[in-house]
């Protein structure tokens, strides 16, 4: 069975967040794409099926070391750009439902598959308790939000306090919650962790992206945003996020292919 890997929202290789894609994985069940993920242990693996209905380019899966997800950001772009052969437009079968990446000069666009939608509030105490920062240092109210994949974003009053920031602990909401912490806007400087599926720090997050995005917007009206991100963790990654102000959100990036490959083995 082949596969790839590719560092996505990269300019060159070693950057952005590594992901490895599995080809023709019907015959996998999810006992053994999930083994398969914790062996690659990035923090998300792709696996490319036959789709089930008609008008679908592939059907995907995606894993963490941990667990699955309905929905990912930096799989779909690599994949997108992985499958692509040129500039067109895909869409993907998925659990989250139908999902669309145009690619169009080796960077793949993806359209958030939800709205932007503010889910809750989260107190600030909370929010600091888990990324080790001074509640004070939170700018606004932070909350859960999503376009597909929730997320607690919250920003922070300088890139000093970002870099001190560190996953202490899981955040929990009926289930495993990133939290996206941020500040600047010219470019956004972001992190993200998600300690409860297996990722202390992710270097780049398409779907968390789409948030930063939906609330920017919802905050100053449309627009456009670089993001720039992983750069702790010596995985420099640059998102190109938009957003409408209606809640439509899209992120951009592209990828550098790293290693192909067969697994082996019963």
């Amino acid at each position: 069975m082949r596969f790839v890997t590719l560092d996505v929202f990269a300019e060159q290789p070693f950057a952005g967040n590594p992901l490895a894609v599995v080809l023709d994985a019907d015959g996998l069940d999810q006992e053994m794409m999930q083994r398969i993920a914790a062996e690659f242990n990035y923090s998300e693996t792709a696996f490319v099926c036959a789709p089930t209905e008609p008008g679908f380019d592939a059907r995907l899966r995606f894993f963490t070391p941990s667990r699955e997800m309905a929905f990912a950001g930096h799989p779909n772009i690599g994949t997108a750009l992985l499958l692509a052969e040129g500039d067109r437009r895909l869409r993907f079968e998925e659990k989250i439902g139908a999902v669309a990446v145009t690619v169009r000069d080796s960077v793949a666009e993806l359209t958030g598959p939800q709205p932007f939608k503010i889910l809750g509030s989260v107190e600030r105490e909370s929010a600091a308790a888990v990324s080790g920062i001074d509640p004070k240092a939170i700018t606004h109210l932070p909350v859960i939000a999503s376009c597909g994949s929730p997320f607690v974003m919250a920003e922070v009053e300088s890139e000093d306090v970002l870099q001190q920031a560190r996953p202490v602990a899981a955040y929990r909401a009926r289930g495993p919650v990133g939290v996206m912490l941020f500040c600047g806007r010219d470019p956004v400087r972001a992190r993200v962790f998600i300690p409860a599926s297996g990722v202390r720090e992710d270097p780049a997050t398409g779907s968390g992206a789409l948030v930063l995005a939906g609330l920017l917007a919802q905050w100053g009206g449309s627009g456009s945003w670089t993001i720039e991100q992983g750069v702790k963790i010596g995985r420099p990654s640059r998102l190109e996020a938009r957003a409408d102000g209606r809640g439509r959100t899209w992120v951009a990036g592209g990828a550098v292919e790293i290693m192909r490959g067969t697994l082996v083995g019963d």
